[in-house]
């Protein structure tokens, strides 16, 4: 479409299995589960990295990947595949802490209510600082987590 896009952000909660991945090229779900206030985000096994895998590598890679992850709970990705992620995809974690905090200063600053999942994400890219424009993509709403967004909000 002609969008210049530089990098794409991936943000993730304290399930960070994700950022671990796109930061060290090995996707390991042998952690803990942890229940946080962004429970899309409550992951350790993500379809759609399956899917980016796919279009990186091929069907044969995802397949072997796959396989991996159900027999040993984890998988290193090639070299080549790596080094292509890391040129498209910067990544950040965010905690509950920084989430609230982030709901509350863009509730404060700007008198718009975020979900948590758009407060992850805004408080990524507030880390990585991107150099140009920066688009955060949000498609839940706050209503849905009022008493996560509420707390936020009311706290001083």
């Amino acid at each position: 479409m002609g969008l210049p896009i530089a990098h794409l952000i991936c943000a993730t909660n304290k399930n960070s299995v994700l950022y671990d991945v796109l930061s060290t090229g090995t996707y390991d779900c042998n952690r803990d589960f942890y229940v946080t206030n962004s429970p899309s985000m409550d992951i350790l096994v993500s379809s759609n990295f399956e899917r980016l895998i796919y279009h990186l590598g091929g069907a044969k890679l995802s397949e072997e990947t796959q396989a991996e992850l159900a027999n040993s709970g984890k998988y290193h990705l090639p070299k080549a595949v790596y080094e292509e992620l890391k040129k498209t995809f910067w990544t950040e974690k965010v905690d509950d802490q920084e989430t609230q905090a982030t709901i509350k200063a863009v509730s404060n600053e700007s008198h718009y209510i975020i979900d948590p999942h758009t407060a992850v994400a805004y408080a990524a890219s507030q880390k990585l600082k991107p150099t140009n424009y920066n688009v955060i993509l949000a498609t839940a709403s706050p209503y849905k987590f009022a008493d996560t967004v509420e707390k936020a909000i009311e706290e001083a």
